[in-house]
């Protein structure tokens, strides 16, 4: 089951149920760094095409996402240049540099 918009105003909303094979699954999830602007900018993309009839569509994902199977995802977090980065030990020192931290999450069997 996937619901998801396909307009520009998200107001609209397609829900498609059944069985489909996942293209591709890419979005980005922004969260305000000070606590008058906590809101999320972002959301996740789909491109999905049917078992049933080769009918291919797509759109933002707005409220469901049901997988028949076991999905892997990868997940990746970066700092933006303006944050403030707070270390958990005061002791340890400050790397500067272009890296960012970057996490992987294995799908669990």
């Amino acid at each position: 089951k996937i619901k998801f918009s396909q307009s520009p105003s998200f107001v609209e909303t397609v829900t498609y149920e059944g069985r489909f094979e996942i293209i591709s699954l890419k979005g980005s999830v922004f969260i305000g760094t000070n606590e008058s602007e906590q809101k999320r900018v972002g959301g996740v993309k789909g491109s999905f095409v049917s078992l049933s009839n080769s009918h291919v569509f797509g759109g933002k994902i707005v409220d469901v996402l049901i997988a028949a199977t076991s999905v892997q995802i990868i997940l990746g977090s970066f700092y933006s240049e303006d944050r403030e980065v707070v270390l958990s030990d005061p002791n340890e020192p400050h790397v500067e540099g272009p890296s960012n931290p970057l996490s992987v999450v294995h799908p669990s069997t």
